[in-house]
């Protein structure tokens, strides 16, 4: 019986660890792990407006735009990327779905959205530090994000 117990307990332990390390995994195509900024919007250059990403290695993303108004708005997420592929959903649950191609020795990353066609091209840069400061977090949806 004092055996029995702990194989019971080794099970669980193990189920436990499975299960945990299922839902921590995410596939990251690391090209696209980095921070990028948006140079180019279906054809136009981006002149009126500021748009960042950053995509992490864990699987987060954070995107701050300057769109709408005449401050940084900042919205998160998970994302999956793997061939060719990038999956988002933010944090409000509104998800997304682009084509990715990462070229130009991985300083250019094209979008192109699974439902619109738009393409959206993006440059690496750093976000810069006023802007991570003074944005406004989002977490609700509305407003037009650019992923």
């Amino acid at each position: 019986m004092k055996h029995m117990k702990k194989y019971i307990y080794i099970l669980f332990a193990a189920l436990l660890f499975v299960g945990c390390s299922d839902e921590e995994s995410v596939t990251v195509d690391s090209e696209v792990v980095g921070e990028w900024q948006l140079i180019q919007w279906n054809g136009d250059t981006a002149d009126d407006f500021v748009v960042y990403l950053e995509f992490c290695s864990d699987g987060t993303f954070n995107l701050y735009q300057r769109v709408e108004y005449s401050y940084f708005e900042r919205y998160a997420g998970r994302y999956t990327a793997d061939k060719g592929l990038l999956e988002g959903r933010y944090d409000d649950g509104t998800s997304w779905s682009y084509g990715f191609a990462v070229s130009d020795g991985g300083y250019t990353l094209t979008l192109t959205d699974q439902k619109s066609q738009e393409v959206n091209v993006y440059t690496r840069t750093t976000v810069p530090a006023d802007v991570r400061n003074v944005a406004v977090t989002r977490s609700e949806t509305g407003g037009k994000r650019f992923l």
